[in-house]
């Protein structure tokens, strides 16, 4: 969430987005160390181990090659969680101003006459390639103010490629933790690499169905707030019983 924050308010900076996200696992993961550490513990114990846990370890004289293995596999897991978490928000960012400033604005003025105010996209400017960003997404919001349809079918476009590089990213994690545990060419790695690629194409099906959703309803925060959660649970529920075969409160 940090680093998702982080990616929106300075327009866009994926490597900053993901350098903050990136820092926040790392925190959070250094306080668990810590507090094992203190308590009398391993700060590996729990089955990670943060660069600052490893750096401890080794100040003790007690890091080991398990262990060094173990803090490397997470902060490369983090920093792949990091980057597609930002770059997911910019690519759904640029999708959505693209479809909404120039590419169903201009297949709507190629239709013939008349057909593009009938199906509610009429009126729409098509933006100029040469426009800064900041116009080009002045011009989508302007769009999609005058079409719900447009709106709809931006934000469907939008959360796609949102979820597409989301899921890019959870099935490269999915591969590098099976490959740094040995598991990923045995039958039980290729079981959970099956069944992790079935539940990203869900969610990938998913995705323009809930973008049409939330495009269709106001954009307030609230109400998109009350979409999303909804949203999230229908999918959930859904994922549980198309691919896993059991109710999402089910075991």
């Amino acid at each position: 969430m940090v680093g998702i924050v982080v990616t929106v308010g300075t327009g866009g900076n994926v490597a900053l987005g993901a350098a903050a996200g990136f820092g926040t696992y790392q925190v959070w993961s250094t306080a668990d160390d810590v507090t094992a550490e203190l308590s009398g513990g391993e700060s590996s114990a729990d089955g990670h181990l943060s660069l600052v846990g490893a750096a401890i370890e080794g100040f003790q004289g007690d890091l080991s090659g398990a262990e060094i293995k173990m803090a490397a596999v997470d902060t490369v897991v983090d920093g792949i969680s990091s980057f597609t978490a930002a770059g997911s928000i910019v690519i759904m960012g640029k999708a959505s101003t693209f479809l909404a400033a120039r590419g169903l604005p201009y297949v709507a003025s190629r239709l013939p006459g008349g057909l593009a105010p009938r199906i509610g996209l009429g009126g729409l400017q098509v933006a100029p390639a040469s426009l800064s960003s900041d116009a080009m997404a002045a011009i989508a919001i302007q769009n999609t103010k005058n079409s719900l349809a447009l709106r709809m079918v931006s934000t469907m476009g939008g959360l796609t490629g949102n979820q597409g590089v989301a899921s890019a990213g959870h099935m490269m994690n999915t591969g590098f933790q099976l490959g740094a545990s040995g598991a990923l060419t045995t039958r039980e790695g290729a079981e959970i690499l099956g069944h992790e690629l079935r539940n990203q194409a869900f969610y990938m099906v998913a995705a323009p169905f809930t973008g049409a959703v939330a495009g269709r309803f106001s954009p307030t925060i609230r109400t998109q707030a009350l979409i999303g959660g909804v949203s999230n649970f229908a999918i959930e529920e859904g994922r549980a019983y198309v691919i896993d075969g059991r109710h999402l409160n089910a075991l």
